[in-house]
């Protein structure tokens, strides 16, 4: 399923494929709910702006790209992971904190080259990494807030 150049109010999960790869490039997205999910297929979102995001209990077993973004609130990634293949999240802006809480990554998580405006939770005690690559990122990644 590819959607593309669009002005969409809501992308939610459940009117979503589950075992179909989902690639959203380009689009303008009031909500993007991918909570309470388990993806068998990789998701790619690119190259969009997105004012609300969910993740919580958002499993991506085949990998989740997210690249070339604005996300203007907050993000709650919570009871994620579950990963299969990568988790990767490059080269995007994040206006409002991003709150990784009880993630279990089961394959590599990469956090490259990200600006986070108002923060961001990942190192906090509650997440499990069994490999990761982070680097290049602005703001604080440490931050022991849990909204």
């Amino acid at each position: 399923m590819t959607i593309y150049n669009k002005c969409i109010h809501e992308v939610a999960a459940d009117t979503l494929p589950k075992d179909e790869k989902i690639h959203i490039k380009d689009c303008i997205i009031d909500r993007l709910c991918l909570g309470f999910s388990t993806f068998h297929a990789e998701i790619v979102i690119e190259g969009c702006i997105i004012k609300e995001m969910v993740l919580i209990s958002a499993w991506f077993e085949q990998g989740f790209t997210f690249v070339n973004n604005i996300v203007k609130d907050q993000i709650q990634y919570e009871m994620g992971g579950h990963n299969m293949q990568p988790v990767r999240i490059e080269n995007n802006i994040f206006l409002n904190i991003f709150i990784f809480f009880d993630c279990y990554f089961m394959n590599s998580l990469i956090i490259k080259n990200n600006l986070f405006l108002n923060d961001c939770t990942l190192w906090n005690t509650t997440n499990t990494f069994c490999e990761y690559e982070v680097t290049g990122n602005r703001g604080k990644m440490d931050v022991k807030r849990i909204d």
